[in-house]
């Protein structure tokens, strides 16, 4: 050290951090809320959005939608040391042309272990996951978000939908063109 000879400094060059669980939680939250309020697609992990049949809704005035997100082979990782643990998380919102949130927020997180036939799918044929969503008529964009508990990889995408009224509902949803 200038003006000091003999002087030595002792430094760490890093350090170790082990989250909380609570600190993870917070961090998957924002993963979550900051995919699905983002207004461009996430592609860190892959998926394509299929609308499917339209009926009467449970509720009066609404038209019940259904949906498909289907993911390829191998698009989550699988922690085969923990038995082939998965988590997953699975998001699906409505909002209405001048981003107005419509309806109930679709949230759903799959963890577990996969059996050999589910493993073998997953790795060979992925995965589909099916819902719905309950919307009044009108027209909508749909944010879908899948994240990947084990790694943190995100894939959103946001889907025109053009909803019905319950009397006239066609036997397939119409996709709004951009």
């Amino acid at each position: 050290m200038k003006g000091r000879p003999g002087l030595e400094i002792r430094a760490r060059s890093g350090y170790f951090y082990h989250p909380t669980a609570a600190d993870l939680q917070a961090t998957r939250q924002r993963d979550l809320d900051g995919a699905l309020f983002s207004p461009i697609d996430l592609t860190a992990l892959t998926f394509t959005a299929r609308w499917k049949q339209q009926v009467s809704g449970k509720q009066a005035g609404t038209s019940h939608t259904e949906f498909e997100l289907v993911m390829p082979a191998n698009f989550a990782a699988i922690d085969e040391a923990d038995h082939n643990h998965i988590t997953l998380d699975i998001l699906a919102l409505a909002k209405t042309p001048d981003g107005k949130l419509v309806g109930d927020r679709i949230a759903r997180s799959i963890d577990g272990h996969l059996n050999e036939m589910q493993l073998k799918q997953i790795r060979e044929r992925g995965f589909t996951y099916a819902n719905a969503l309950d919307l009044p008529a009108g027209n909508y964009l749909v944010r879908f978000v899948v994240r990947d508990g084990l790694n943190g990889r995100i894939g959103s995408v946001a889907a025109p939908l053009k909803v019905t009224s319950p009397s006239s509902s066609a036997s397939a949803p119409t996709p709004l063109r951009p």
